[in-house]
């Protein structure tokens, strides 16, 4: 089997749908401080805040989770976000819901684990052909350039198995979209 026959693309069905385009240096330039701190090895950043709460912690644990906020709560959007709530109100996406900037470092990999909604939808913004996914079984390149829903409800991980940062924009609470 070659490479790529193991790699599978995004299409309009399956785990990981494509749910529109995105002007990805656009998005990058008007994102340009988000991404500075991501590329100089800051994780995560919160660019959708339930207040004065980032959100960038699992919010199934209560010590990270004093509150008990939830992804209602999160509708108070990070300065200089403006392009990306239009991006987010072109593809429907709800206007409440965690928003987040992940940065991972090259050769590292997000262990296998699920998550507590049933779809998130990814904007990767730097990214290579040795960046994965692993849903449902397959291993998913997801190129730069469109936006992408997918079910994370099942064990998935990721992998950046190259030599720079992978950033992707992720939105939680999106199974109104599926």
């Amino acid at each position: 089997m070659t490479r790529d026959e193991m790699i599978f693309q995004p299409g309009v069905t399956g785990p990981i749908k494509v749910l529109g385009s995105i002007d990805v240096d656009r998005l990058l330039d008007s994102l340009k401080k988000y991404v500075y701190l991501a590329q100089a090895g800051t994780r995560q950043q919160g660019l959708r805040w339930a207040g004065d709460f980032e959100g960038v912690s699992d919010l199934r644990y209560s010590e990270a989770n004093p509150r008990k906020l939830t992804e209602k709560d999160f509708v108070d959007w990070a300065p200089g976000t403006e392009m990306l709530q239009e991006v987010a109100k072109s593809l429907n996406i709800r206007d409440q819901g965690r928003v987040r900037i992940l940065m991972m470092p090259p050769k590292t990999t997000y262990s296998l684990h699920h998550d507590p909604d049933l779809w998130r939808v990814h904007i990767p913004l730097i990214t290579n052909p040795d960046c994965f996914m692993f849903v449902e079984g397959k291993m998913w390149h997801l190129p730069a350039g469109s936006a992408y829903l997918t079910r994370v409800e099942y064990h998935h991980l990721a992998i950046n198995a190259s030599n720079e940062n992978r950033i992707h924009i992720v939105f939680d609470w999106c199974d109104n979209l599926a």
